[in-house]
């Protein structure tokens, strides 16, 4: 089924140019925000929970806007697999990198720490053709082997190294080779809440990943930043910031917390960019589930 669903749907969608995807992505939009309303309940509680003070009309728009931005991150996710790096440079140039090269020349490996604000999906694509530093995530493989290996073969495409959650220490620890530039998606909700740490994120006290920081001051790796602003639509600008320079000489909890402060304040900024489509705050500090 998986593989037909690769060479019927998703592989000619991905050859189809722009205008007409986005008019699939109207269309999407209709059905998704106005007819199914999926996960409309989820969207709506954690926009109200962010902004609280927000009038009705206001968090309104804020949803409207978050579902149209969904509809196009769906038709671009498909599109990945058949833009050119032409394209992609086009469509997601990345400013800032160059403060990177001094680490590189190094030797050190860095720490980038980014959320699921923009495209997140085309960085993949977009990070190896600007760093120096070899490209790393840690990654969770899908249920679907088929799948799962035709979206890793369009992510790494460009050099970009998709590290399943339990080899990850492991890749850490080799030595020699190019630096590497590891990626940390910041904003998701930690697997295990009860060893998490606890922060305020977007003005609400959350569970957060401890990984950043972890392996920070593991490999003496600074932190960096990636900020996916959308310019409009389909065309997105990355910009990279120094965050920390010498993890070793902070406080437990003071990486995290410069992080989670970094992330929510492009949040703020440009709420509709955000994923509110998961349960974030599903759990709370006393261990009772929402």
């Amino acid at each position: 089924m998986s593989r037909l669903a690769y060479y019927l749907l998703i592989l000619p969608v991905s050859l189809l140019p722009f205008p007409v995807l986005y008019m699939i992505s109207d269309v999407l939009y209709i059905i998704l925000y106005r007819i199914v309303g999926y996960r409309k309940k989820i969207v709506t509680q954690n926009i109200s929970l962010v902004f609280p003070n927000k009038s009705s009309s206001e968090k309104k728009e804020i949803i409207r806007s978050f579902y149209l931005h969904f509809c196009d991150l769906i038709v671009e996710g498909i599109k990945a697999f058949n833009m050119s790096d032409a394209s992609i440079l086009k469509r997601y140039p990345i400013t800032g990198y160059e403060s990177t090269f001094d680490h590189f020349e190094e030797g050190r490996d860095i720490i980038v720490s980014c959320a699921h604000q923009g495209n997140w999906e085309w960085a993949s694509l977009a990070c190896p053709l600007f760093f120096r530093h070899k490209c790393a995530v840690i990654v969770t493989p899908l249920t679907d082997p088929y799948l799962n290996r035709k979206i890793n073969n369009s992510r790494s495409r460009n050099g970009y190294d998709l590290v399943p959650k339990d080899m990850f220490r492991q890749y850490t620890e080799e030595k020699g080779g190019v630096p590497k530039a590891i990626f940390f998606l910041s904003d998701q909700s930690p697997s295990n809440p009860k060893n998490a740490y606890w922060t305020p994120f977007v003005g609400v006290d959350s569970p957060v990943q401890y990984g950043v920081e972890k392996y920070a001051k593991q490999l003496k790796a600074p932190v960096y930043y990636i900020e996916i602003k959308k310019v409009k639509r389909g065309y997105y600008q990355g910009h990279v910031s120094l965050l920390i320079e010498d993890p070793t000489t902070k406080d437990y909890g003071e990486i995290v917390e410069k992080v989670t402060e970094t992330i929510s304040q492009s949040i703020y900024d440009r709420p509709s960019d955000w994923l509110w489509s998961h349960r974030r705050w599903k759990h709370k500090k006393n261990g009772i589930k929402n």
